[in-house]
């Protein structure tokens, strides 16, 4: 947590839809589920309830635009990132690496893992994540020359110690270090390009 997080914002500013869903995702990293609730929201935004009432119905529907903004911030949005910058299958396959261990929010990854283990939206949308992620790697694995069955099994290995550094190791641990996945990419025999080599 930040210095200030849980102060009241400016007096007077407008607070959003996408404010309130923000800030439940930075309390559920932090705290997990239970703390989702809307005095402890209202009091972080510095607001009163009728703001919260304004935007959802309830705090199940709070929950259902937290599911949905990560769902789109955790595949589409990294996916899009990756295939903007250009390259081969081995460069783009780097970059997602880079990205995904460097990531600020994997304190969210793991709250939201155990937020699926207790209830059923939050375990559909993890496993439409894992989907999404899982494919989009064995299509990169598939451009480089692997069967689509052999490039599965890869894909979810990688992703399997991506989600296992995040539990234990966090967003700054030692993931995040390119000597490490070029490790677990030699272990899946997948070949990233040196420095300036064609991808």
């Amino acid at each position: 947590m930040t210095a200030g997080q849980d102060e009241p914002r400016r007096r007077g500013a407008r607070v959003g839809k996408a404010d309130w869903i923000s800030a439940g995702l930075a309390l559920l990293a932090e705290r997990g589920v239970d703390a989702v609730a809307v005095e402890p929201l209202c009091l972080r935004l510095g607001v009163t309830k009728g703001s919260f009432y304004w935007h959802f119905a309830d705090r199940a529907a709070l929950h259902a635009a937290m599911l949905e903004s990560w769902r789109r911030t955790g595949t589409t949005d990294v996916a899009d990132r990756v295939e903007e910058a250009g390259g081969g299958p081995h460069q783009k396959l780097a970059r997602l690496t880079s990205l995904a261990a460097a990531n600020p929010r994997a304190g969210l990854e793991v709250a939201l893992r155990a937020w699926a283990r207790r209830d059923p939206a939050a375990a559909a949308a993890v496993a439409e994540v894992d989907a999404i992620r899982t494919a989009y790697v064995a299509g990169l694995l598939v451009q480089m020359g692997l069967r689509p069955a052999t490039a599965m099994r890869r894909s979810r290995l990688i992703y399997l110690v991506l989600l296992g550094g995040y539990l234990v190791e966090g967003s700054s641990g030692g993931l995040a270090g390119a000597d490490i996945w070029a490790e677990v990419l030699r272990l899946v025999r997948v070949r990233l390009p040196a420095e300036g080599e064609p991808g």
